[in-house]
């Protein structure tokens, strides 16, 4: 079976020039154009629909709405384990990796820490 190619999805593609993440793979727009937060519902379920798409070579590319990439995120997570993202570098003129896996999480955020002390 052929090895499936890397792929880049773009939370929203409103019309910027993201060719610079092509080298990172096929660019995959998860929703298009003017997002209107009116129907979270129908958001999440556009959302949900690209990413159960994707695997776990795949990168994420935020871009768009706030509420858009944390719950493209959240899902990503959910599903893969870990969150490949590709960060817009401005001075560069790039994209940078970030990747947080669980083990990140664990460290970052311990669960043995007592919850009842405020």
């Amino acid at each position: 079976m052929p090895k499936s190619k890397v792929k880049v999805y773009i939370v929203n593609h409103a019309g910027h020039d993201y060719s610079a993440a092509e080298k990172w793979g096929e660019l995959i727009p998860i929703t298009e154009g003017h997002v209107s937060q009116g129907s979270l519902d129908r958001l999440t379920y556009e959302v949900t629909l690209a990413i159960n798409k994707s695997g776990p070579e795949d990168w994420l590319l935020p871009s768009g709405l706030l509420v858009l990439n944390v719950i493209a995120s959240a899902f990503w997570l959910r599903k893969h384990g870990e969150l490949r993202l590709l960060i817009r570098d401005r001075k560069f003129r790039t994209y940078r990796e970030m990747v947080i896996t669980p083990s990140h999480l664990n460290y970052l955020i311990p669960t043995d820490v007592d919850k009842g002390d405020k």
